[in-house]
């Protein structure tokens, strides 16, 4: 990774001093240093370069495209990370809208990012927005035959999660979706594992959250054992 975020960087300088940087090809540039950064672990510096990315893609007029539509999602992704949570779910939006206008959004790609939606939203408290996305979501995955899989399993938990965080859902909601997803993870072979102990551990989040302690201990404590097991 070092050596190709070295030859990117001096592919930068040249784009930059030739004034090419403002272009289709620069803004591809940028997204490839972008997901070179992501890679090495620097969020801000690959937050960085997915932003200058964002903003040529939309001067050029070239955001309106796959290319774009992966570009905000990766955008989105370190925006989360950042903990920029409205600026991430401004991102994942666009390429929402995008994926729409572009008759791409009734995929399993699609329904990914339905759910990075709905997790934004819990972010932010928008527990309407939340729920939308992943109606619009669950009926991707119906039409696809995908409701038992593991992409299934990780929108329940998103929406469990953001349904703990928003004041408008009672607990006793997100518990319905963690516990169908839980059936999934169980059957799939997956709670034995480290997805398997973050969704666990998203679970005791959620208890906390609404106040149940004792629920959300008995919650950490098993992620903690699945973890030992792993």
């Amino acid at each position: 990774v070092k050596g190709a975020l070295q030859v990117f960087d001096e592919a930068r300088r040249v784009y930059e001093c030739t004034g090419t940087l403002e272009s289709a090809s620069g803004s591809g540039l940028l997204r490839s240093i972008g997901a070179a950064r992501e890679e090495a672990g620097d969020v801000h510096g690959a937050l960085e370069a997915y932003e200058a990315a964002c903003r040529i893609s939309r001067r050029c007029g070239v955001l309106e495209s796959d290319e774009g539509e992966a570009l905000l999602r990766s955008l989105g992704a370190m925006q989360e990370a950042c903990r920029d949570f409205q600026g991430a779910l401004a991102s994942l939006k666009e390429a929402w809208r995008i994926r729409e206008l572009r008759g791409t959004l009734a995929t399993s790609s699609g329904a990914r990012l339905l759910a990075g939606v709905v997790s934004a939203s819990g972010e932010v408290g928008d527990g309407r927005g939340a729920e939308e996305a992943f109606e619009s979501a669950r009926a991707i995955h119906e039409s696809l035959g995908s409701l038992g899989s593991a992409d299934y399993a990780r929108l329940l938990q998103a929406s469990g999660t953001a349904k703990a965080k928003c004041r408008g859902s009672s607990l006793q909601d997100a518990l319905a979706l963690f516990l169908e997803a839980r059936q999934i993870y169980d059957r799939e072979g997956m709670l034995q594992t480290a997805a398997g102990a973050e969704f666990i551990r998203s679970i005791g989040a959620a208890k906390s959250e609404r106040g149940d302690v004792d629920g959300a201990l008995e919650a950490f404590a098993e992620a903690k054992s699945i973890c030992a097991k792993i």
